[in-house]
């Protein structure tokens, strides 16, 4: 099964077991869904909102740039056989 039809199948499953439910109580579980959608969805924004955060240091521009240029290593190890 793809991961499309097995969330399908887990719906079908939860809807024939919910069926049975008073409507006060279906009221209820829509609402949850719904809060648990909407934290869900605020969550993936902050978490990709934060993955683009902007580099803090101290340090000024062209020391980091030096401190990258002075840390290379170029060079070949020959492996001997």
């Amino acid at each position: 099964m793809k991961g499309e039809e097995i969330n399908s199948a887990i719906v079908s499953s939860y809807l024939r077991l919910l069926e049975n439910l008073n409507p006060a109580s279906k009221q209820e579980l829509i609402a949850g869904l719904s809060r648990s959608l909407k934290a869900d969805l605020s969550k993936s924004k902050e978490r990709f909102i934060t993955a683009f955060g902007a580099w803090k240091s101290e340090k000024s521009a062209e020391l980091l740039i030096e401190e990258i240029k002075v840390s290379r290593s170029f060079g070949r190890k020959n492996e001997e056989m």
